[in-house]
């Protein structure tokens, strides 16, 4: 189950990363608004779920986290 949401936080993280160096010119101050609440608001919590209790959780190897 955590599987699909780990390759979704990762293709929503390459969208908003790729994404605008596709396009040409500068998006300005609302691009990167977009981007970073995409990068923060989807991508992140994605990533922060599917990776919970697999190999790549750093919890159990640093509970301080």
């Amino acid at each position: 189950m955590r599987a699909p949401l780990l390759v979704a936080g990762i293709l929503v993280l390459s969208i908003a990363w790729l994404g605008p160096a596709l396009l040409p010119g500068s998006l300005g101050f609302v691009g990167h608004m977009a981007v970073h609440m995409a990068v923060v608001g989807i991508a992140a919590p994605l990533l922060a779920i599917g990776c919970a209790g697999s190999r790549w959780d750093p919890t159990p190897y640093a509970p301080a986290l």
